[in-house]
């Protein structure tokens, strides 16, 4: 096998917390790091940089690497589908390992590089959770967060892992879901955690978000179904302060906000207001009660950022099906008072509350095919923020 093929398909097999494709060939960053960094040794993985889980990748050397890894990944499976029982040797089963990654790595979609690391998991050639971490460490990369095929790999990952599901459960429309799987509550935060990185690496990552739904449908069956159900929930707490925190960090990320909308509404089912319950839900009510509601958030925000279309469309998330009508009136108003003057941010501004007013006006007369808005999937199919919901006024 080429040697820079096999030394770069074992360090991506090591624990990882991320990689970096480093421009050029990297030889002058790793004469800075051996300057520089005492536990830095130069020329130990020469060309690539491992320093404290963090590896750092040259371009050059992997479009080289990338040559070489297709041409022996081809001889392999060829190999592999002449065989008569389908086998490869210790050592050819090690080769497809190695190239197989390294072909990942320079394409994150590369769906025969998938498919057979897929069927080496099926027959125990590589262990599933090993495979989450590399997969993990994969979507740290730019091109590989925005990739829908590596999200689809791990969350197949996740049910093989899992495999054990509720009794009597519903048969799925969607046999890439989450949902009815003992999933851990812990393995559930690690998930959300890698989305949450994957969103930051990617914006408006639609894949990423996509995965945290799921992960969400997940989490909010196990928070009222599962015997361990208090675990659940404290994750689903958690989830709601850092949602809210990032729609405040992100305020273009409609995306965001619609998955807000969607966690608001979960919380509500599980956490039921103005309903007694048992001392733990009380206790996740009481700190629920703490963060403001999906209206009150999003009409804090609005106030703070009216040129922002995405947080406007945000505030009609959270009107509820009886609207406070005559606030909502008044916060508009408001900022079209403060806006009177001429300029492109003050008519942005306008523009936006003028049709809020008339799309506030509308639900009165609103047909019932259009009383709530669009479920997640569609939302997130819209390119523009002005599609997220339904009968946008004006537009």
């Amino acid at each position: 096998m080429d040697h820079i093929v096999n030394s770069l398909g074992t360090l991506l097999h090591l624990p990882l917390h991320s990689i970096e494709l480093i421009p050029g060939d990297g030889s002058e960053l790793l004469v800075q790091h051996s300057q520089n960094n005492d536990k830095l040794t130069p020329g130990l993985h020469s060309p690539f940089l491992l320093v404290e889980g963090n590896l750092g990748v040259p371009q050059k050397v992997l479009y080289k690497a990338y040559i070489a890894a297709a041409g022996l990944f081809t001889q392999l499976r060829r190999h592999r589908r002449r065989s008569h029982d389908n086998r490869l040797t210790v050592q050819e089963v090690d080769e497809l390992r190695l190239v197989s990654v390294v072909l990942l790595l320079a394409n994150p979609a590369h769906q025969s590089a998938l498919s057979i690391r897929k069927q080496l998991v099926q027959e125990n050639l590589i262990d599933a959770e090993h495979e989450l971490r590399t997969t993990e460490a994969l979507l740290t990369l730019r091109d590989g967060s925005k990739q829908s095929i590596l999200w689809h790999h791990r969350r197949w990952l996740l049910r093989r892992l899992f495999l054990t599901v509720i009794e009597r459960f519903p048969p799925l429309a969607d046999d890439d879901s989450l949902l009815y799987y003992q999933i851990p509550a812990d393995a559930l935060r690690s998930e959300l955690k890698i989305a949450s990185r994957a969103s930051e690496t990617y914006h408006r990552n639609y894949f990423a978000w996509l995965h945290r739904f799921k992960v969400l449908e997940a989490l909010s069956s196990l928070a009222r179904s599962s015997p361990s159900r208090d675990s659940y929930r404290r994750l689903l707490a958690e989830e709601y302060a850092a949602i809210q925190q990032w729609v405040e960090r992100h305020v273009s990320d409609y995306t965001a906000m619609q998955y807000m909308r969607s966690l608001y509404t979960v919380a509500l089912e599980v956490f039921p207001l103005n309903v007694s319950s048992d001392e733990t839900t009380a206790r996740y009510q009481s700190r629920l009660a703490d963060h403001p509601s999906l209206l009150e958030h999003a009409q804090s925000l609005v106030e703070l950022y009216p040129n922002h279309e995405s947080l406007w469309l945000y505030l009609r998330a959270g009107i509820p099906a009886t609207p406070p009508r005559d606030y909502a009136t008044a916060l508009a108003r408001k900022l079209l008072d403060q806006h009177a003057e001429d300029g492109a941010e003050s008519e942005g501004v306008r523009a936006h509350a003028h049709r809020y007013l008339a799309w506030l006006e509308r639900q009165r007369y609103r047909e019932p095919h259009c009383a709530e808005p669009v479920t997640w999937h569609k939302a997130l199919a819209f390119s523009q923020a002005s599609n997220l919901y339904c009968t946008y006024a004006g537009a």
